[in-house]
């Protein structure tokens, strides 16, 4: 069975610049407000990545819920396969972080893609970029945020690029 691109609900420009990680400063989490325009079971998410210099550790996607129009909690089966930041590249390109279970969407239902980083610390120079649109042209969502262990914060302005890919029915057609 093929993996389908539901394009409604997903945001492909990667053309204005990126956001990366740096531990205790600007942007420790990045996530991505996102709402279901149907509903289906999520096989994977692409994000358009790269990395600086020799990040360590491991990133992972998540799709989270809505709690007061901020990422919550991860939805069920809604946290992908971990991926070493090493094996990305220096120039960005959709990765894949696929489910084991896919996670299901409901129509109508907002939801957070928050890509997070463990067993390291990421600086400057050594890190991993989420590549951003430039420009809010996405619009049922906008890119999210913390400094530090603060509060999420909001960019209405940019976009994250990502994918989402759901199971494709029988004979090819949703």
């Amino acid at each position: 069975m093929n993996d389908q691109l539901v394009i409604t609900d997903s945001q492909l420009i990667d053309t204005g610049g990126n956001v990366s990680f740096t531990d205790g400063g600007v942007y420790t989490h990045l996530a991505q407000k996102i709402l279901a325009t149907d509903s289906y079971y999520v096989t994977k998410v692409a994000l358009s990545l790269n990395k600086v210099g020799s990040p360590g550790g491991t990133i992972q996607a998540h799709i989270r819920i809505d709690t007061g129009a901020l990422p919550g909690a991860s939805i069920t089966n809604g946290d992908s396969n971990t991926v070493d930041p090493l094996t990305l590249g220096t120039s960005q390109g959709l990765i894949d972080f696929n489910f084991a279970i896919p996670p299901s969407l409901v129509n109508g239902t907002a939801y957070h893609i928050e890509l997070t980083h463990s067993g390291a610390t990421f600086n400057g120079g050594n890190t991993v970029g989420w590549w951003v649109s430039g420009s809010n042209n996405y619009p049922n969502g906008i890119l999210e945020y913390q400094i530090s262990s603060g509060g999420w914060l909001l960019d209405p302005t940019a976009d994250l690029a990502w994918g989402l890919y759901r199971m494709a029915a029988a004979g090819g057609f949703i």
